[in-house]
């Protein structure tokens, strides 16, 4: 007996997706028949294609013409439709600096010296589209700066390459093409901003008399000061010295805060060591000591990897990380399984009833599936425990992609990518898992070797639109309460497509109307699912070296 696996289509692309789960609805539908004159069966229930289209359409970066987006009103996209993108988006403004401790921007001078600035952001208009953008500006002069972007709303932060001047941020910054903002970053002088002093111990042993200071020795550190709440940087990442001494600057923001993280982490990891976050509450010293806590000292420890039959799996990638002794995070370097599936790591000692997470991951074409397992570490004898680490299978996916006309479709391109992985980091894999990719058979069948996780499926056929589904693969209980592995989908039937030609020009050192190659494009339909917008991808395309583009989009 073979389990269904659950199934929905594609609510969004890229970044951002949602999966649907409709409740009780006389809209619902499983194929374009429970539908009404022009329109077809989506995931939320049946819609017209042609309404709610917005266009992504990125330019060409080398002359700053960056994404941006186009709404099409209802009914207008006809067979052809052509894009100008006009000049580059951009943010323009100051880097300054303050002559003294108040924020007064009439006693500023300016900050000529080497800044990064990075813009983070999404689509106002296409739900669940990130955008990000950085620019290194060497010597702007007098301060001015002139940063191209794409369309969206940002949160830009001006980052000195100088590791002591704090750095600056604004939110909510909309780019489009009736807004050009105009930004100044003013940076705090010295005198202005919370400079806090402090040292790196490994730990303090109270037993002694005095009190015993273990230092760090042989690795590399570095210190970084955010707001607890939202996790905004108050200052550089900094270098801790060989000593464990420090000296952080913090932007003034930080005086009207009852409390500020501290975070310190290695700077590579040729030696291991931990990292570590500590909460300094207001009012704050003129010197802290923070401490990483007795994490003892790496141990090197070796284990076996086998399939689900107990044979050894080599060539997997395994690695180990979590809470470790002193109450510090820590991730081990990636290894490889042998021929014997043996593996050999260096890593830290877990505390006692709260074990490590170790990670398999086998290669792409292994029936493994990638494994977690919780182990404890003797800090003693470097035994692991278990030391060996049995893979579950990967779970087999079949379905079958009909034309619409009904016939069997061949040599359909069924690719599944993983949709989302946990941000809680207690069950986030360190890795999202990879790309898998088979075509149909003559008779319109496919089968993937899939891990248990949401996946979104894509279904390319020559000549016809993009179909996309969601798919929650895991193992459902059979007739006799045994996990069943074999997973049937319902049958996926494509859209008949209509074909959308036109050309994406843009100025162009100065030229207007000037063709843009290679330009991309990704038309979605934006629609309220449950109360909140979500896209639903209906197709990309890219033009050629003359700026002209063809695109088949689902149509009834």
């Amino acid at each position: 007996m073979r389990a269904t696996a659950t199934l929905a289509l594609l609510l969004g692309a890229a970044s951002g997706c949602a999966m649907f789960a409709p409740g009780p609805s006389a809209d619902r539908c499983t194929s374009d028949l429970d539908c009404g004159p022009g329109q077809l069966c989506f995931a939320e229930g049946c819609g017209d294609p042609g309404k709610g289209i917005v266009v992504e359409v990125g330019g060409e970066p080398i002359g700053g013409l960056y994404a941006r987006d186009v709404p099409i009103a209802d009914g207008s996209l006809g067979k052809t439709r052509d894009f100008d993108l006009g000049g580059p988006l951009q943010v323009t403004g100051e880097f300054q600096r303050e002559k003294t401790g108040n924020v007064d921007p009439t006693n500023r001078t300016f900050y000529n010296e080497p800044v990064i600035v990075r813009a983070i952001g999404e689509s106002e208009l296409i739900p669940g589209i990130s955008r990000v953008f950085e620019q290194r500006f060497e010597r702007p002069e007098r301060g001015r700066y002139v940063m191209n972007v794409g369309a969206g709303r940002f949160h830009l932060t001006a980052w000195p390459v100088d590791p002591s001047v704090p750095p600056a941020s604004v939110s909510g910054l909309l780019v489009s093409p009736d807004s050009a903002p105009d930004v100044t970053f003013a940076f705090p002088a010295v005198e202005g901003a919370v400079t806090i002093s402090g040292r790196l111990l490994k730990r303090i042993d109270p037993t002694q008399v005095p009190n015993l200071e273990i230092a760090l020795t042989g690795t590399s550190m570095d210190v970084q000061a955010f707001e607890p709440d939202n996790h905004q940087p108050l200052s550089q990442r900094f270098p801790i010295s060989s000593q464990g001494v420090f000296t952080l600057t913090l932007g003034p923001r930080a005086k009207e805060l009852p409390a500020v993280l501290f975070e310190v982490t290695p700077r590579g990891n040729t030696t291991p060591t931990p990292s570590k976050t500590f909460l300094v509450e207001a009012p704050f010293p003129n010197s802290v000591t923070l401490e990483l806590g007795d994490y003892g000292e790496a141990v090197n420890v070796t284990g076996h990897v086998v399939d689900s039959k107990g044979a050894p799996l080599s060539g997997a990638q395994v690695v180990i990380q979590g809470v470790v002794n002193g109450g510090g995070t820590f991730r081990s370097r990636v290894v490889l399984t042998d021929a014997d599936g043996a593996f050999t790591l260096s890593t830290l000692a877990n505390p006692p009833e709260r074990p490590l997470s170790l990670y398999v991951f086998p290669p792409a074409m292994s029936e493994a599936a990638v494994t977690h397992a919780k182990l404890e570490i003797d800090a003693t004898t470097g035994k692991l425990q278990p030391e060996v680490v049995r893979c579950d299978e990967r779970l087999t996916v079949r379905g079958k992609v009909l034309t619409p006309a009904g016939e069997p479709a061949a040599a359909v391109s069924v690719r599944a990518l993983e949709h989302a992985t946990s941000v809680d980091p207690a069950t986030a894999r360190p890795f999202p898992l990879d790309p898998v990719e088979v075509q149909t058979e003559a008779d319109g069948t496919f089968e993937l070797k899939l891990d248990p996780a949401t996946w979104r499926l894509e279904f390319v056929a020559p000549g016809l639109p993009l179909a996309s589904r969601l798919v929650t693969v895991r193992a459902l209980p059979d007739d006799k309460g045994e996990p069943d592995t074999e997973l049937d989908l319902p049958v996926v039937t494509l859209a008949k497509g209509r074909t959308v030609t036109g050309r994406v020009t843009g100025t162009v050192s100065l030229t207007a109307n000037a063709p843009i190659p290679h330009s991309t494009l990704r038309f979605f339909r934006v629609t309220p699912v449950e109360g909140r917008n979500s896209a639903i991808l209906l197709g990309s395309t890219v033009a050629d070296d003359q700026g002209q583009y063809t695109i088949v989009l689902p149509s009834r």
